[in-house]
């Protein structure tokens, strides 16, 4: 028996700089006041980020199911939210709930296609601020989406801890960030990791033995190794790449961040373990190079 468990975030429909399905359809008003569809012309990142998504990273992970049960999450923040509403492709709050639904078609084609064995859909609360707050983002694509694909397990949690054939994976969006310098990189999430293993251990659980974060829209991994009932056991932290880049906001917020991960993480589990990850992404230098 072997299962994909996918996990991506921080998407930012609605943002000129987040992801944006090409074939969205929005609604306004003609020159005779009449309604008429029109579709967002993407910026040149968004056509960046849409061919990493739906031209590679998607794909990738077809590849890799051949066939065999995937299970979906989206790690949060699937639009951009009205609290910063600078950089805005529309400023219709409702059109970035339809661009964040439109987002999610590449996989859901493919499942209709017979491609992709999507069994489960699961949409992560995020940050309130960029989810119209108390999770009403998430909430409304998932209503979209259950009502268009009855036929798959979509639905929304705060917090989860998914058992797939006994492996445990414990996510939800926030958590610990990547470090602040290079030589720092990771030892946040390893400590967080490390107290969540305790934390299991003194509840006398067994710990998750993989634990998934987003927010901060850059690929971090780290494994902890450690002793529970006289095994020595592993767990995997990873905090998964972003599909958006730095607007203003973001880049004050991360001061002056000068690269960004785009991408999507894949784990393979197959007769009760974890027999792989794979980190489907790129890094993006976001300095202007100039010589003198």
């Amino acid at each position: 028996m072997r299962q994909l468990f996918v996990a991506f975030g921080d998407s930012h429909a609605g943002h000129r700089l987040g992801l944006c399905n090409p074939a969205t359809e929005l609604e306004d008003m003609d020159e005779r006041g009449q309604p008429r569809v029109w579709t967002p012309v993407l910026t040149a990142t968004q056509k960046y980020l849409w061919h990493c998504y739906a031209e590679e990273d998607v794909p990738r992970v077809v590849e890799l199911a051949r066939g065999d049960p995937v299970i979906l999450a989206h790690l949060g923040d699937p639009t951009q939210g009205n609290a910063w509403k600078q950089e805005l492709v529309s400023s219709r709050d409702a059109d970035q709930i339809l661009m964040a639904a439109a987002n999610m078609a590449p996989w859901f084609a493919l499942h209709e296609a017979g491609e992709l064995d999507l069994t489960a859909v699961r949409f992560v609360v995020g940050t309130s601020a960029h989810e119209f707050y108390e999770g009403s983002a998430p909430i409304l694509v998932a209503e979209i989406l259950r009502k268009a694909h009855p036929d798959v397990n979509i639905s929304i949690i705060r917090h989860g801890l998914a058992t797939v054939q006994g492996v445990v994976i414990d996510y939800a969006h926030h958590g610990a960030g990547p470090g602040i310098r290079h030589w720092t990189r990771g030892n946040v999430l390893r400590y967080y990791v490390w107290s969540i293993v305790n934390d299991a251990v003194m509840r006398g659980e067994a710990p998750p033995r993989v634990i998934l974060r987003a927010h901060y829209h850059e690929y971090v991994p780290e494994t902890l190794h450690y002793q529970y009932e006289g095994d020595w056991r592993v767990c995997d932290g990873l905090i998964v790449p972003a599909y958006c880049a730095l607007g203003e906001h973001a880049r004050q917020s991360t001061r002056s961040k000068g690269t960004i991960s785009n991408g999507l993480v894949a784990l393979e589990i197959e007769d009760g373990e974890l027999a792989g990850i794979y980190a489907f992404q790129r890094t993006v230098d976001l300095r202007t190079k100039e010589a003198f």
